[in-house]
């Protein structure tokens, strides 16, 4: 009905589908082992924003000090972007490795689970609408 144009676009959006999703899968297994890695605790502190900017967006990333095993540490919040949720010398918890204790994170970083739902959704839209493409051409 459609011809075999809207069969490759329904490929090309199958096969971009499955590597989103596939690249979500990586994302959230990344988090798993954060948080299963990260039992410790302690406070940190909002030390400066680092600038990540191009052509069209600025992202400030809040960067938190904190002391684990003796020594003072830095973590990266998660990306966003616009203005961060936190504020300088902003007081929050951080999550680390009792073992490598530059491993961290943050366990009220709301954003850190974001772009793994948003690669998700979106994986599974191009995967729902190519094989719709390609089953309609068939």
């Amino acid at each position: 009905m459609f011809g075999s144009s809207s069969a490759i676009v329904g490929g090309v959006l199958f096969a971009a589908g499955l590597i989103v999703l596939l690249i979500a899968l990586v994302v959230l297994q990344r988090i798993r082992m954060l948080h299963s890695r990260c039992t410790a605790r302690t406070r940190g502190t909002v030390i400066r924003f680092v600038e990540h900017e191009n052509d069209w967006n600025l992202t400030l990333t809040p960067e938190i000090r904190y002391d684990a095993d003796g020594r003072e540490r830095t973590v990266l919040a998660a990306a966003t972007a616009g203005l961060p949720d936190m504020h300088l010398d902003e007081r929050t918890d951080v999550a680390y490795d009792p073992t490598h204790p530059d491993v961290a994170y943050l366990p009220a970083d709301r954003h850190i689970g974001s772009m793994a739902r948003t690669l998700t959704a979106a994986g599974a839209v191009c995967l729902v609408a190519g094989a719709a493409l390609a089953a309609a051409s068939a």
